[in-house]
């Protein structure tokens, strides 16, 4: 029986998004490629990107190309509210924000503009087989799967925001039947991640751990430091007493804050290096 390939992205913010371009970029340039990809957080931003992709089947040579825009697009789109317009965007993100699911900042009207004029589905359901994120149902205190199989939200702006809006700082998203999504980190760690792939026919499961390269809080904590915190606590609730499939799991020690793009490059860097180091591992991993 052909092994089924699956890979789960964590979260992690900012840094997350670009360690795990990084870490893509790595193993497609080895020539490796997947069949399954579930993502939670930054790690559902760049999975549910992948799946929204229009075109249903790459290469290894077409994945690159496509994680090489992805980056672009990622990195353009963050640098112009974070850094190009720092008190601006904020204030419009704020008035901007949704009511009905609350949260400080509207992720939403951030993504908006990442994803608009850009070749890739606006809806959920015609994401390509085997692609999926993780939102947590807070309405029902649960982990919730959204893949073309089970659109929980129709769209992928939606899709997108749920997964990665963190509690408190961004607004969630209200899914059709009235239940509020936020960020899949609440409820869902990486062995969920993989139970998740499993569902999508994985049979062999690669986990990408997102973590800072600090290992101890500082004496003098920042609002960064304790998002990290909390990010890390987060990832030890709800853990499944045991997993349906094999799972491998690789570390990817990042250097920036939750919301700074000011390391975004070595981030990516980080992320490759990462890849390169667990080659041999993952072939051997995923070898039929």
């Amino acid at each position: 029986m052909s092994t089924v390939r699956g890979l789960v992205l964590g979260g992690g913010g900012v840094p997350g998004i670009a360690a795990h371009l990084g870490f893509l970029q790595g193993i497609a340039q080895a020539r490796i490629s997947w069949d399954v990809m579930v993502g939670i957080s930054a790690g559902g931003i760049v999975a549910g990107s992948c799946g929204a992709e229009y075109d249903a089947e790459y290469d290894v040579r077409d994945t690159i190309g496509l994680l090489q825009v992805l980056e672009k697009r990622w990195r353009s789109i963050l640098r112009f509210p974070w850094l190009l317009l720092p008190e601006v965007v904020p204030f419009a993100a704020w008035i901007k924000r949704n009511h009905d699911a609350p949260g400080l900042l509207c992720l939403q009207w951030i993504l908006e503009k990442a994803i608009a004029d850009h070749d890739i589905s606006p809806s959920v359901s015609s994401w390509k087989k085997g692609y999926g994120v993780i939102a947590s149902d807070v309405t029902e205190g649960r982990p919730v799967l959204i893949s073309c199989a089970n659109p929980a939200v129709r769209d992928t702006l939606s899709a997108l925001t749920a997964t990665a809006a963190f509690p408190g700082l961004f607004s969630g998203v209200r899914a059709p039947d009235g239940h509020l999504l936020v960020d899949g980190g609440l409820y869902a760690n990486l062995l969920y991640g993989a139970e998740a792939a499993a569902k999508l026919g994985a049979t062999k499961v690669v986990a990408v751990q997102i973590g800072r390269e600090t290992a101890s809080m500082p004496q003098h904590i920042t609002l960064d430091d304790l998002f990290w915190t909390i990010a890390d606590q987060l990832t030890k609730l709800n853990s499944p007493n045991a997993v349906s499939v094999p799972v491998l799991r690789v570390d990817i020690p990042t250097k920036g804050g939750l919301l700074s793009l000011d390391d975004w490059d070595e981030d990516m860097r980080i992320g490759h290096d990462a890849a390169e180091k667990h080659i041999a591992d993952i072939k051997s991993f995923w070898a039929e």
